[in-house]
């Protein structure tokens, strides 16, 4: 009886779990942010290390079947690290702030050496050409939802001043410039292409599933903005207005971290299964319905090439030769 109750109380636990997947996720987490990769030889967060990885795959994505000799490596290593601290270096600009890459050694540690590991050897161009595309973009989706989240509600004690620390609007703007800005910049420079050029960011072909980078962050920060700051949620759900004193927070900060990391992580799930999915209908739809067009008959044009006229041959009048004079005969003597 103490085994099946032992495993009945072991399955009410993950039972619990399951239904409730913030504390666990939580606690991840702030595993990952806290815990290094080595203690002695390699002391830097496991959180900078997945981060660095999953933006090499995606940069092996963005840059195959282009060649690269005209960028170089040291072009090519300068655009992975655009798109990896483009939103960050951005978002402490606006805020008056130096970019973590600026202050400490742990960026340049871990960004460079996942490059040097992962792009010019062809691993990553490996993983991303053999992995099934589907679940390369869910496994995606999932480090993405963990890294933007956790920058999101990192934004809260990055601002200058409890001032507009309480504005839910500057929540709003930041949360999609820090986690969108990096791709923005490396789509407008080109930075991905054969050659660099000015070009129009892929984010503004517009789509709701093309603009999710942008507004998904956007739409998960003033709910988890208000379930921390806020104490009823339905009553003030983004305070746009700046206020004096700073509302007593409705949970814990981890937990709202967990929130925001759940949410993003499904918003980009979902595209990913609508993206593998729709396209299929859409192009056999197409097909079906695609009107016949008469067909055109092309009359080709037969084009008599006419060969120049031979230049008449004007008749040369020979030479009249001038006849010997023969010696004339001696008169015969009589």
């Amino acid at each position: 009886m103490d085994i099946f109750s032992a495993a009945s109380a072991s399955l009410q636990q993950h039972a619990a779990a399951l239904a409730d997947p913030i504390p666990n996720l939580a606690v991840l987490i702030a595993h990952l942010l806290s815990t290094p990769v080595h203690g002695e030889y390699f002391p830097f967060p496991q959180f900078l290390v997945v981060h660095a990885t999953k933006v090499a795959l995606v940069w092996s994505i963005m840059t195959r079947g282009k060649p690269r000799k005209d960028v170089g490596v040291l072009g090519d290593a300068f655009g992975y690290l655009v798109l990896a601290w483009g939103g960050g270096t951005i978002t402490s600009i606006l805020l008056g702030q130096p970019p973590s890459w600026l202050i400490s050694p742990a960026p340049w540690m871990v960004y460079p050496l996942a490059y040097a590991l992962l792009i010019p050897t062809g691993m990553a161009s490996y993983v991303t050409r053999t992995a099934p595309a589907l679940f390369l973009n869910l496994v995606f989706a999932a480090i993405d939802g963990l890294t933007r989240g956790t920058t999101i509600a990192a934004l809260a004690p990055a601002l200058v001043s409890a001032r507009v620390a309480s504005t839910g609007w500057t929540y709003t703007l930041l949360s999609g410039i820090a986690v969108s800005g990096g791709g923005f910049i490396v789509s407008l420079l080109g930075l991905h292409e054969s050659k660099w050029t000015l070009a129009k960011p892929s984010i503004l072909d517009g789509g709701i599933l093309n603009t999710l980078d942008c507004w998904g962050p956007c739409w998960s920060r003033p709910y988890v903005f208000a379930t921390r700051i806020l104490p009823w949620i339905p009553a003030k759900l983004v305070t746009l207005g700046p206020t004096e004193e700073q509302p007593a927070a409705a949970v814990h900060p981890e937990a709202g971290r967990a929130v925001c990391v759940l949410l993003l992580g499904l918003l980009l799930g979902g595209r990913s299964l609508i993206q593998a999915v729709v396209p299929k209908h859409t192009v056999a739809s197409k097909k079906n319905n695609k009107k016949k067009e008469p067909a055109v008959v092309q009359r080709e044009e037969v084009t008599v090439v006419k060969s120049p006229a031979k230049p008449e041959r004007t008749k040369v009048t020979p030479r009249k030769s001038t006849p010997s004079k023969s010696p004339k005969p001696k008169p015969k003597s009589k």
